[in-house]
């Protein structure tokens, strides 16, 4: 008897949830154990790696003391430092990383989700390449898409890991038309039902007012229209024997016709090529330059975001929106680390950076359950505009997040590996000091005198909830 690709699929997951002690091993492995020496005044390297990725680790710190910032921000944005072997080895087994699709399709939805979680977790906490991770995570927020819609679930690992990571600090441009071509999008916001005789502007309309231009940018409504009859025939391929959850343009669905889309006239005889043509005509634009500008500002400097905005625009457009230009100059800005930026963490800032911070050793699989209490389940935004960066929309995640901080302290977090005495240890540290310095970046007194309470109390201070 034959064995269909579903029993494969159902067994390959089946190991691979026997394999969580070989997992749970090398997260181990990822927990550092050598002695390193605290850095006198850290505390605005401990701000400006907040902000740049998830937070500190020693390491880093030390490696910001001993390279200079600005050294630092070009590694960064090269984005080409080794990562830990152990994270690769955990990455690869997960199916979500060796299977297209179509294939994922024969696993349990719940499973996918868990995977995608479970990577995305481990990236933030673990990788070498924090900038890159950072930026993934506002293009995803950018670009937002709920998985839970439309085979979602199944189309976002291929997107996510080779297109969206692989520009994260790439092109705008570039990176807009990954988008544009993604499946998970395509199936999002309904393009796969946008055809002849039958215009769907549910893109067209996202695609200008989040993606690229931003609201009240000067688009009209007749300008939708015109785009969403651009990209009529981009769908998703799902016929039978061909490479199935991938791009298709289908030219009996488009509408045909010349198109006049914000003042730029489009030939009729161009077929697929109108949606690429609206794509270079956005990716030009002023106005996508602008509104790009302000989202990266807003991210990374909080409230000085507005005054370096336009000097970040200018280099969007004079770099034809290179993403590493745009990030160099707020990254060396002398704003950049400012005390008063009122930055928030959303969850999952928190979460990773009080595992990076005190050296934590986990899987992962322990930490997605606590992140959804905490209102932030990965991919699962329901609306087209991304999880919010205002610290109103967080407040009702304080409770969860003082939970988590004690769980966290007394060691009732499954699937972890954590000593405060070995973090003491390697810093040379009583136990208080220690974990304010990794926290903080400076060493003050301690907030009880059983060091897990400290612990507890001091991941769950105002302090340790702001960026």
């Amino acid at each position: 008897m034959g064995i269909s690709r579903r029993e494969v699929l159902m067994g390959a997951a089946a190991l691979g949830l026997a394999g969580c002690a070989p997992t749970l091993r090398r997260a181990r492995e990822l927990q550092p154990t050598a002695p390193i020496r605290p850095v006198d005044g850290a505390s605005l390297s401990v701000r400006k790696l907040n902000r740049m990725g998830y937070g500190p680790t020693p390491e880093e710190v030390a490696r910001v003391e001993e390279i200079g910032w600005e050294a630092y921000v070009d590694e960064q944005l090269a984005a080409t430092r080794a990562e830990p072997a152990e994270l690769e080895a955990m990455l690869r087994q997960l199916d979500i990383h060796s299977f297209g699709a179509v294939d994922l399709r024969a696993l349990p939805e719940h499973e996918v989700i868990r995977q995608l979680h479970q990577a995305t977790l481990l990236r933030t906490i673990y990788s070498s390449n924090q900038l890159r991770e950072r930026m993934v995570e506002f293009w995803s927020d950018h670009f937002n898409i709920d998985i839970k819609k439309a085979y979602g679930t199944f189309y976002l690992s291929k997107d996510l890991n080779q297109n969206l990571r692989s520009q994260a600090l790439g092109t705008f441009p570039k990176l807009l038309s990954q988008s544009a071509h993604g499946p998970s999008m395509l199936a999002y916001l309904d393009n796969k039902q946008n055809r002849k005789g039958g215009v769907n502007e549910n893109y067209g309309r996202e695609l200008l007012e989040l993606h690229s231009m931003g609201v009240r940018s000067g688009y009209t409504q007749k300008d939708v229209r015109e785009v969403a009859k651009c990209f009529t025939g981009w769908t998703v391929e799902d016929r039978f024997l061909r490479a199935g959850g991938t791009f298709r343009f289908d030219p009996e669905r488009h509408e045909p016709g010349a198109r006049l889309v914000l003042g730029h006239r489009i030939a009729a005889d161009l077929g697929k090529g109108q949606g690429d043509r609206v794509l270079d005509i956005l990716g030009a634009h002023p106005a996508t330059g602008q509104h790009i500008a302000r989202k990266l500002c807003a991210l990374f400097l909080g409230e000085h975001g507005p005054e370096v905005t336009p000097e970040v625009a200018r280099a969007y457009h004079t770099s034809n929106g290179d993403i590493k230009a745009m990030m160099r100059v707020i990254l060396l800005h002398p704003k950049f680390g400012a005390e008063d930026a009122r930055l928030p963490k959303r969850p999952l800032d928190f979460v990773a950076g009080s595992m990076r911070a005190l050296g934590s050793a986990t899987s992962c699989v322990g930490l997605i359950e606590p992140l959804e209490k905490m209102r932030q389940p990965l991919y699962q935004w329901p609306m087209p505009d991304g999880y919010s960066m205002r610290a109103s929309a967080w407040t009702g995640s304080l409770l969860e997040r003082w939970n988590f901080a004690l769980a966290l302290a007394f060691g009732q977090l499954p699937d972890l590996d954590f000593s405060i005495e070995t973090l003491a240890e390697r810093l040379s540290l009583p136990a208080a000091e220690a974990v304010n310095y990794v926290l903080f970046g400076q060493r003050g007194k301690a907030l009880h005198s059983d060091p897990r309470r400290h612990l507890a109390l001091a991941l769950g201070s105002p302090e340790f909830l702001w960026r």
